[in-house]
């Protein structure tokens, strides 16, 4: 791998761990977590309130990745049942990604006030979207393209996380099961998968083809692209928000 894009994995994973590392799993799943009582983790049953967020997700299914029916707890503003591909790229191309800045912000406020800190995957996932703009915006680092991306058809109850330097559309199946068609330089940021794993590389936010159990597990089921981020002048969005150390 090129040197250039190993710098930019180590700052973008260096970034998450310090803005996101104290943040427990509200929604530990079983499929992912091989030690449902370490400290990262809420007790099952046993979920807190955590932050709400309002962004747009799909909703036409009530079990997440692979069957799985996280808590019910999620804090998130869903689009209602049975929405096509169309219909829901169409709204989300109505909610601006200023919105996404917006609700990570939020999130990472929260973060600083809660002792502890509670979150599920999309409020990590919008949280990084910003932390990961904000590097790239400042030009800590340099990247092509960041994605947020959604299990398909799954709204509250499916699984959020980012994907950089791939190039998709919006509603558009990003294609896990067949690495080679992401690119060269593709990473995805999971913090809310690596806060349930206890050794590398599944305990690292960010993902590349060296994590196989991470890739067979998202290649189950069908992603899509909710939101893209394609320059670094959409990037530079998340620059009205103030973020400490970066």
């Amino acid at each position: 791998m090129d040197s250039g894009i190993v710098t930019v994995l180590d700052k973008v994973e260096a970034c998450i761990a310090r803005h996101l590392g104290k943040v427990i799993v509200g929604n530990p799943y079983d499929v992912v977590c091989p030690n449902p009582g370490h400290n990262n983790l809420a007790k099952p049953k046993a979920v807190k309130s955590q932050h709400p967020i309002d962004i747009i997700m799909p909703q036409n299914s009530t079990k997440g990745p692979s069957g799985a029916t996280p808590e019910s707890s999620q804090g998130v503003t869903s689009l209602g049942a049975e929405k096509s591909v169309a219909t829901l790229t169409k709204e989300r191309r109505a909610c601006d990604v200023e919105e996404v800045f917006t609700q990570g912000d939020k999130f990472l406020s929260y973060v600083g006030k809660a002792n502890p800190p509670y979150g599920v995957c999309e409020t990590f996932a919008v949280a990084a979207a910003l932390l990961v703009c904000k590097l790239w915006a400042t030009k800590k680092i340099t990247l092509r393209e960041v994605e947020v991306v959604a299990l398909h058809g799954a709204g509250a109850s499916g699984h959020v996380f980012l994907i950089c330097n791939y190039s998709g559309e919006v509603g558009q199946p990003v294609p896990f099961s067949d690495p080679g068609h992401l690119g060269n330089d593709w990473f995805v940021v999971d913090p809310w998968y690596a806060h349930q794993k206890d050794s590398s590389p599944g305990n690292l936010s960010v993902k590349t083809a060296a994590d196989g159990d991470f890739l067979k597990w998202v290649a189950k089921d069908k992603y899509v692209v909710l939101w893209r981020i394609p320059n670094v002048e959409e990037a530079k969005k998340a620059n009205k928000y103030h973020v400490s150390n970066l």
